[in-house]
């Protein structure tokens, strides 16, 4: 019987010692301790409290926020358009002001002599381009789609091409120069006034979808 005791007492003692490997055993997610450890083939994994390593259900990182193409001065995401102020930004008007592909634009030539290096709207989708600076607006070119064009200032706008635009637009007042306005052909002659300006109010003039 002697022996018999010895042996329980060296068992019991044995089960005693805290072995590293018993730090990390489960059976369960909730044998982990919590703190986002949960339980992968009888081991404790994850979690921020000892290990270091990410929590359970830590979000995802953010993606960059939008940034605004140049040569927009801002953006207006809801209406996917791209505005350029040359009043904000006068460098973005200083070459030829390109619209971004894929935007509505509006394009404000309201300082000075902007925009007089051309204005090119054949990638975007349809163009607002506003001359109210003094000799503003040369070379303006209309994309495909609904295409204005504002010539409000002295001096302003010579060579506007409206191509190939379903719907085009052009306005002259206030001593605008108005030179060289190519309006798009319409089934019965051009889609022109007679004062010069381009109109998609005839017929044929508007094929917008």
């Amino acid at each position: 019987m002697r022996h018999v005791a010895l042996g329980l007492i060296a068992l019991v003692a044995a089960c005693s010692i805290n072995h590293r490997s018993d730090e990390v055993a489960c059976v369960f997610d909730n044998d982990c301790g919590g703190n986002g450890k949960v339980c992968r083939d009888n081991q404790c994994v994850g979690g921020t409290d000892t290990d270091g390593g990410p929590k359970k259900d830590a979000p995802p990182p953010k993606p960059d926020a939008f940034v605004c193409p140049f040569p927009c001065t801002s953006c207006e995401m809801s209406t996917n358009t791209c505005i350029v102020d040359c009043s904000v930004n006068p460098n973005a008007c200083e070459g030829q002001v390109v619209c971004p592909a894929g935007f509505n634009c509006d394009i404000r030539c309201s300082t000075d002599n902007s925009c007089r290096n051309g204005v090119n709207c054949t990638m975007g989708i349809d163009c607002t381009i506003e001359c109210t600076g003094v000799s503003s607006c040369r070379g303006l070119v209309c994309g495909t789609g609904a295409c204005k064009v504002g010539c409000n200032a002295l001096d302003a706008c010579r060579n506007v091409q409206c191509g190939n635009a379903c719907a085009c637009d052009t306005e002259c007042s206030n001593g605008a120069r108005c030179e060289n306005i190519f309006c798009k052909q319409g089934p019965n002659g051009l889609c022109k006034f007679t004062f010069g300006g381009c109109t998609s109010q005839l017929d044929g003039c508007n094929t917008c979808p």
